[in-house]
């Protein structure tokens, strides 16, 4: 199916994730791994529920979107200064929801 077919060049499940967005449970499905890997602080559970949020609302996340507002509003770095050393697999669990969407590995 072309971009003809429905007016854009997006893969279509990134098309309807940016319609519908993503379902809250399977958001916090999708991260339940990363969060059952450890202990975190309030400012760590409250990056993770923003990110959630923004899934809920837009389906994706542009990880560069993770180092700019609000993200930075919980610490300056954003994803590298809340999650620290959890940082890379804190990225790794949203690569995996991008790709659930595109088909493709990011």
């Amino acid at each position: 199916m072309g971009s003809e077919t429905y007016g854009s060049d997006e893969p279509l499940g990134v098309l309807v994730r940016r319609i519908v967005g993503l379902d809250r449970t399977a958001a916090k499905a999708a991260l339940a791994d990363f969060l059952a890997e450890g202990q975190y602080s309030a400012d760590q559970i409250r990056f993770v529920d923003l990110v959630i949020d923004h899934l809920v609302d837009n389906g994706l996340i542009d990880l560069a979107q993770l180092f700019e507002p609000p993200f930075t509003d919980i610490h300056a770095e954003g994803v590298a200064g809340v999650m620290g050393e959890n940082a890379e697999t804190f990225i790794g669990a949203v690569r995996r929801i991008n790709a659930n969407a595109t088909g493709v590995a990011q």
